[in-house]
């Protein structure tokens, strides 16, 4: 299936294969591997009513990623896949809290695991993005407007209050166990 709607997210990708900013080999045995091209991940993807068209394989990151379609502007993404949202799946986030929707983590009750975690407000997803991570919200501190998340090193850390996450664990579909 050729998709060409998807073109502007799609560029090549240049091989460093161990060289430095001279062009000069400073890793030895560093070969060109296989031809990648780079996906543009939306990581603050902010929609209210999306569908998911398809799974598909990143070669540049351990986690499966999907195209998604917003209802309300017809444009066409890349998102991270999240663990129980299948093909066709329609989101509104405005309902009730739904898995692989975005929301304001001051919307978000404790407990909750969620994922594409961002620091800074308006920057994106910064934590929690490679395949089977997520954070967990423990606790918020309305009157200095920050919510403490415990991340998938185990450290506790502050986030602000506006921030926003995608609720559900990252997911790889692509990938199989091998059995020992």
């Amino acid at each position: 299936m050729k998709k060409n709607f998807l073109k502007s997210l799609i560029k090549g990708k240049k091989k460093i294969s161990g060289r430095n900013h001279h062009g000069r080999i400073t890793v030895r045995r560093r070969g060109g591997g296989h031809k990648r091209l780079y996906r543009k991940i939306n990581f603050n993807f902010m929609s209210s009513f999306y569908i998911i068209l398809s799974n598909e394989y990143d070669p540049n990151r351990n986690s499966s990623i999907s195209i998604v379609k917003c209802l309300l502007t017809n444009k066409f993404d890349y998102v991270l896949s999240i663990k129980d949202a299948s093909l066709g799946f329609n989101i509104e986030s405005d309902k009730k809290f739904v898995n692989s929707a975005r929301y304001s983590i001051r919307d978000l009750p404790p407990n909750y695991l969620i994922s594409n975690v961002e620091f800074k407000l308006k920057k994106g997803g910064q934590i929690a993005r490679s395949s089977g991570t997520f954070c967990k919200i423990l606790q918020k501190d309305l009157k200095r407007s920050l919510v403490l998340i415990k991340l998938p090193s185990s450290e506790e850390r502050y986030v602000g209050l506006e921030s926003t996450a995608t609720v559900g664990a990252i997911f790889n579909n692509f990938f199989e166990p091998t059995a020992s």
